[in-house]
């Protein structure tokens, strides 16, 4: 009974207390800004993938699915009162809970440091309308788009009224490697980024770069791999018009960028030597906007390509190509709540192994996106 009395004297204290330290906290400072955000995404869709693509290998499938996107998230942005130091924290809503921004600021005229999880300009300047992420092509990722994903790193930002520039310093993606052998970085995965912008056009061309460096491999093995990437991205918009588009080229970007397959990585030879892959590819997207009403289409590529595959290990052909192409509808229902229709269809292209299809996809769907 004591300690039920002295834990309801102490909420009471604290109760009657919090009030009057806020107000006295208010009176000393001007208290942050504290914004908060959510969004919450549904699909109900089908999708129907050739035999290549299911585990039995002999029978086309389709069928219907739905469930909660997981790029939902709940996030919070703070800013100082006198706009010089921010915060945003967003965390993923989808089976399981995790962070997808959690990073911090410090902005002063047209400089800004910036230290945290996200992504930045090198892949993220502009996004597409394909978005339902039910079949394997979900924004373009992979299948048109270079993105290099949310991870940790500290920026750089210059920015004035129509142009900018951004370096970022970033925790590369993991390399595996043979059984004995270390991996590390000797310096982070570093992306350098300029933007322009004008009432019409936008572009953000960036290059990101990142070495590996392998103890332990045989003395006739290479110690070293390199991954980088170039993207030229560009935004055209024109009364009811807007065109998004881009064009990338690599090296081994399966490693450190979202979408790709096994065959967008290096190929380590039975020599213990490296053979690098190199990605070309690009993405369209078309849109008409009729009031609260948009029609878009799109399409994208990739190319695949690596010596070794014909010359050294004996398949057929050494590149693969795949495509996709695309309409979405997005409807603005309410301020907070859009509509989107979307038909994909996607050609895995030909397998260098042996020449056979690698199968297709045709998905055919609605999302329905709350976002606040």
């Amino acid at each position: 009974m004591l300690k039920r009395f002295l834990l309801f004297s102490c909420a009471v204290v604290l109760g009657l207390g919090f009030p009057v330290l806020s107000s006295v906290m208010a009176a000393e400072s001007p208290a942050p800004a504290i914004v908060l955000g959510a969004r919450v995404q549904q699909h109900l869709a089908w999708l129907e993938q050739s035999k290549e693509l299911t585990l039995n290998q002999n029978d086309d499938i389709s069928g219907s699915q739905t469930g909660l996107m997981s790029n939902s998230y709940f996030r919070a942005k703070f800013t100082s009162a006198d706009k010089k130091v921010g915060a945003h924290v967003e965390i993923g809503l989808k089976s399981t809970v995790g962070y997808r921004h959690v990073y911090g600021w410090w902005k002063d005229g047209p400089f800004k440091l910036l230290a945290g999880n996200t992504d930045n300009w090198h892949g993220a300047a502009y996004w597409n309308n394909q978005k339902m992420g039910v079949s394997s092509s979900w924004d373009l990722k992979g299948w048109g788009k270079l993105w290099a994903p949310r991870r940790s790193q500290v920026q750089i930002n210059w920015n004035q009224e129509n142009w900018g520039v951004q370096f970022a310093l970033e925790q590369a993606a993991g390399l595996g490697a043979p059984a004995g052998v270390d991996v590390y970085q000797p310096f982070p995965r570093a992306s350098f980024s300029v933007q322009f912008n004008t009432k019409h056009f936008s572009t953000t061309p960036s290059l990101a770069f990142v070495r590996y460096d392998l103890e332990g491999m045989p003395p006739s093995g290479d110690d070293s791999l390199d991954v980088w990437a170039v993207i030229l991205p560009l935004k055209f918009s024109f009364e009811s018009w807007e065109v998004i588009g881009e064009l990338h080229h690599g090296q081994n970007v399966g490693l450190g960028y979202s979408g790709y397959p096994s065959l967008a990585g290096p190929v380590l030879l039975s020599t213990s030597k490296y053979e690098d892959t190199t990605v070309t590819g690009g993405y369209l997207d078309l849109a008409y906007k009729l009031k609260s009403l948009t029609l878009a289409l799109g399409l994208g590529f990739e190319t695949f390509e690596n010596d070794a595959w014909k010359n050294r290990l004996g398949y057929s052909d050494d590149t693969n190509t795949r495509k996709v192409v695309y309409l979405a509808f997005p409807y603005k229902l309410h301020r907070y709540l859009t509509l989107h229709p979307e038909i994909d269809f996607l050609d895995h292209g030909d397998n260098p192994v042996d020449g056979g299809d690698l199968g297709t996809e045709i998905m055919a769907g609605i999302l329905f996106r709350f976002v606040f």
